[in-house]
C-alpha cells in the first residue's frame, strides 16, 4: 500500500518547511537568507532582526569560533564535514533552546 505513496522532492520540503516542530535556517557566508515560521518561534528573533545578521551571530557563544571558521570556508569554496551544524545551539539575546538533556531526555 505504501509503495503507491510517494512525495517529490519540492513536497517532502514543504512539509518540513511548514512543520511547526522543526526550524530551518538557509543561509550563505554573507548572511542568512531564509528562515521558516518555526525557526522564528524557536529562536526569538524577527525577520527584520536576520535580514542583517550571519549564522555566527546568532549561534551561542560556545560555537561562535566553530561557525565563523565554517563561513570562511564556505567563502573559499573549501570542503566541509556534513554533520557540521549537528546540535549548534542558536537563539535571540543569549538565550539558548533546551537540550534534550536539559528536559530529562538524555
Amino acid at each position: 500500500m505504501l509503495k503507491n505513496f510517494t512525495f517529490k522532492p519540492y513536497e517532502i520540503f514543504k512539509i518540513a518547511y511548514f512543520s511547526p516542530f522543526l526550524g530551518i535556517i538557509i543561509f550563505s557566508p554573507e548572511k542568512i537568507l531564509e528562515v521558516n515560521p518555526s525557526f522564528y518561534n524557536f529562536a526569538g528573533y524577527t525577520k527584520e532582526e536576520l535580514k542583517n545578521l550571519k549564522l555566527s551571530d546568532i549561534v551561542a557563544t560556545e560555537y561562535k569560533e566553530k561557525v565563523k571558521l565554517f563561513e570562511e570556508k564556505l567563502l573559499k569554496k573549501e570542503k566541509i564535514k556534513r554533520n557540521f551544524s549537528k546540535n549548534l545551539k542558536i537563539g535571540a539575546r543569549g538565550f539558548e533552546p533546551p537540550t534534550p538533556c536539559s528536559q530529562g531526555r538524555c
